[in-house]
């Protein structure tokens, strides 16, 4: 080794702190997970530990370099309120959402807390993103249903049953799902008697 490059490196060790050798803590990342289960379900926790392990297999290791912290709504919007306060107030790195009413009461209070929603019912027609292919904003997701794919479930199902006839659909008259189901350029699938559903 030469002489002048033994004494740059005595130098440099004399007048940096004896801690900056040493390998700096990774920071560690803090995720809070939504779920509209209720705390006693065994689904939601399976979901958690599912969550966990996909994590694990990118890198991200709960208690090591990520925290995650579940909140539970048991699909109560009063709780779901309560919960975005929280998320608001500590203000994560990053919060999950499970379900229209945790993402909803987030969006109510307009946190800016990098959001990424699962299992939301026409976030684009509910206002919480401007489209699927380009979201905006802080929050992204993924969508498990929309509403121009219902005819095609009824279609299913007759395939399923052949000799069905009648077929009731439940919606929520404020969804804004719906809107966008009654403005859709086809009529609505009917089955009949006379006419079997294929």
């Amino acid at each position: 080794m030469k002489r002048r490059t033994l004494l740059a490196a005595l130098s440099s060790a004399m007048v940096l702190p004896p801690d900056s050798f040493a390998q700096q803590p990774t920071r560690i990342r803090r995720i809070t997970l939504i779920l509209g289960n209720s705390e006693d379900d065994p689904n939601g926790h399976e979901r958690l530990k599912l969550f966990r392990d996909s994590l694990r297999e990118t890198g991200w290791v709960d208690g090591q370099n990520a925290a995650i912290k579940p909140r539970w709504l048991a699909q109560n919007p009063d709780r779901a309120m309560v919960h975005a306060r929280e998320v608001a107030q500590e203000r994560p790195d990053v919060v999950v959402v499970n379900g229209t009413p945790g993402l909803s009461a987030l969006k109510q209070l307009k946190t800016t807390v990098p959001t990424v929603f699962v299992v939301v019912n026409d976030p684009v027609g509910s206002g919480f993103v401007e489209s699927l292919s380009k979201p905006g904003g802080k929050t992204t997701g993924f969508s498990t249903f929309e509403p121009e794919i219902g005819g095609k479930w009824v279609e299913t199902l007759a395939e399923a049953v052949p000799t069905i006839r009648r077929v009731g659909i439940l919606l929520d008259p404020n969804s804004p799902g719906l809107l966008i189901w009654r403005t859709l350029s086809r009529p609505p699938h009917r089955v009949s008697a006379s006419r079997p559903l294929r």
